[in-house]
């Protein structure tokens, strides 16, 4: 029995290690600070060296930036823990006994379990490929409190006729994703994506920050990672917009008009960098110069835009 118990915790651990690296290919991982070991192998590893300089601004382009996926990304490691690593270990090992499949946490989960949560927004939103719950929506624009987005989450998971051991996991991931603080640890840089920031501004370019954020933990975000929002002791921006802030988000196309105009940015001098591919096409569709931002792969990005800014 001893021996059993042992082995199936170096299999779950060589599960979690694995739901770690395909985080950091792209695929389907849970959860959303530190700089990670695994985030700077990987760095190391797959970030190739830059070959050509960004040109210097002429004045007739101004950047703007999403964050999540083209600077920041989720530590997954941080993420784990804070869910619990023995939350996490029963959730897979009731999924073995029950389901008779090797299970980790993912995205999929999670938003199926939210799905039919009762929200007040009707704003459609993606993340990975995958339409996001309305709820969840209503916690990037402010919709409502983070409690009674919070109570609403925890309702709809305990209602459900999933074990209990996934009932658990969702629970811990909703208390996660709730609280500001817990939620800000699961975050970490992107290096190459910061790079490419302070690289834009001794250059002398005007960017700006377009993302879908909610406003509690925002104010936090920019405590934790000063690299992100100064240089050289002053903004590292010359406008930012959070969706929690305006109450709309993207793909909506009112929030790139109200970007434009707030920002006084012509549609024709912008290029848009997120990740997303139907926030890219939103962007698009407003005449927007747009590139769609590999989080593994920023040089691919820092070398299409170099060829925008030389045109």
């Amino acid at each position: 029995m001893k021996k059993l118990m042992k082995n199936f915790i170096y299999l779950a651990i060589f599960l979690i290690s694995t739901a770690c690296m395909q985080q950091l290919k792209g695929e389907v991982v849970p959860l959303q600070t530190n700089q990670t070991m695994l985030t700077s192998i990987y760095s190391y590893l797959f970030e190739t060296k830059k070959v050509d300089p960004i040109p210097a601004s002429t004045g007739d382009k101004v950047i703007i930036f999403d964050l999540d996926g083209v600077v920041l990304t989720t530590n997954s490691l941080q993420a784990f823990q804070e869910i619990g690593i023995d939350t996490t270990l029963l959730y897979i090992g009731a999924e073995l006994l029950y389901n008779y499949q090797f299970k980790i946490p993912s995205k999929e989960g999670l938003f199926k379990a939210l799905e039919l949560t009762p929200a007040d927004s009707t704003f459609d939103s993606y993340h990975d490929g995958l339409r996001m719950p309305q709820i969840m929506v209503d916690q990037q624009i402010g919709a409502q409190s983070l409690i009674a987005i919070q109570l609403a989450m925890n309702r709809q998971i305990k209602n459900s006729n999933r074990l209990d051991a996934e009932k658990n996991l969702l629970l811990q991931t909703v208390a996660m994703m709730t609280t500001p603080e817990k939620f800000i640890r699961t975050r970490t840089t992107i290096p190459a994506g910061v790079e490419l920031l302070h690289e834009l501004k001794a250059q002398g370019y005007k960017i700006y920050v377009l993302s879908n954020w909610d406003p509690t933990s925002f104010p936090l975000l920019k405590t934790k990672f000063p690299e992100i929002f100064t240089y050289q002791n002053n903004d590292m921006f010359d406008g930012i917009m959070i969706s929690g802030n305006v109450g709309m988000l993207k793909p909506e196309h009112a929030i790139f008009k109200k970007c434009l105009t707030d920002f006084n940015i012509k549609a024709s001098s912008a290029i848009f960098i997120d990740d997303t591919i139907e926030n890219v096409q939103a962007a698009q569709n407003m005449g927007i110069t747009a590139i769609q931002c590999d989080p593994h792969n920023i040089p691919a990005a820092r070398k299409q835009l170099i060829e925008i800014l030389k045109n």
